[in-house]
């Protein structure tokens, strides 16, 4: 079993000890119904997705009722708080992966420019305020 994140390694997206050959660190899950989801991100250290980040796995701890599925198989309906989370929480992984992923071959993971390009180009797109910070 593995142990919970702290607050404070999640803020810090803190390197959690992890098997050889792995990758993990702590940051928070995208907030589900307004409660705190203190995650532990884990990946291989080699990708085999080509030169692209490869998958990850996830483990939640969650202080609210945990979005699981009922007798039915019908899974609990989860009050999402911001879309942007999720957009923060993928460039949280994208950071680690980037920088401590590599390839097959030995090199560093590499993102796609043209889809680097167009997730920018969409979030350019969306409506937005001006800060009046």
């Amino acid at each position: 079993m593995k142990m919970q994140p702290t607050q404070e390694q999640c803020e810090e997206k803190e390197l959690l000890p992890s098997r050889r050959g792995q990758v993990s660190f702590a940051t928070f899950h995208p907030a589900w119904g307004g409660y705190v989801g203190a995650t532990r991100v884990e990946f291989d250290t080699v990708s085999t997705e080509q030169e692209r980040p490869g998958r990850f796995n996830l483990q939640n701890w969650h202080d609210g009722e945990y979005p699981i599925l009922d007798d039915d198989g019908v899974p609990t309906e989860i009050n999402g708080c911001s879309a942007m989370d999720f957009i923060l929480f993928g460039l949280d992984v994208l950071e680690k992966q980037t920088q401590l992923q590599i390839t097959e071959q030995g090199d560093q993971v590499k993102l796609d420019p043209q889809e680097v390009k167009s997730a920018i180009l969409r979030l350019l797109a969306l409506p937005a305020t001006e800060s009046k910070h």
